[in-house]
């Protein structure tokens, strides 16, 4: 029987994934890219670390409206959901940068589904996070 391992295989111990993001992780810088720009419907002027604006998208869409996340990139600082509001549906992704200025921002974009429902889901957070 071979009993080598490889480095960072452990046949006793599941890997369990973060459930919120961290400190010590930075989230990607603005592209400088001249054809790249962030949305309208991105948060800015926040008080916050990138971690801090990140875990606050998580908990408003476990705690505040009715979704199902669907994906999290721990490395990206985004996370896509599918989400109902007044029985409209929508999927959306957020997507953490950090800015020039060191201040992180919130971008906010569609991916699928009801534009009302993306508004006023966009409306909501922003207060959330703002507050």
């Amino acid at each position: 029987m071979d009993e080598t391992k490889t480095r960072g295989e452990n046949l006793e111990c599941e890997v369990h994934e973060p459930t919120m993001f961290l400190e010590k992780d930075h989230a990607p810088v603005v592209p400088e890219d001249p054809c790249f720009a962030l949305e309208l419907t991105t948060i800015t002027s926040l008080k916050m670390s990138a971690a801090q604006a990140a875990n606050s998208v998580l908990h408003f869409l476990n705690e505040a409206v009715t979704s199902r996340i669907t994906k999290v990139s721990w490395r990206k600082f985004s996370i896509k959901a599918e989400i109902v509001i007044d029985n409209m549906n929508c999927e959306v992704k957020a997507r953490v940068y950090t800015q020039a200025s060191g201040q992180p921002c919130v971008e906010m974009r569609r991916r699928n589904g009801d534009t009302i429902a993306f508004n006023r889901f966009y409306q909501c957070l922003s207060q959330h996070i703002k507050s």
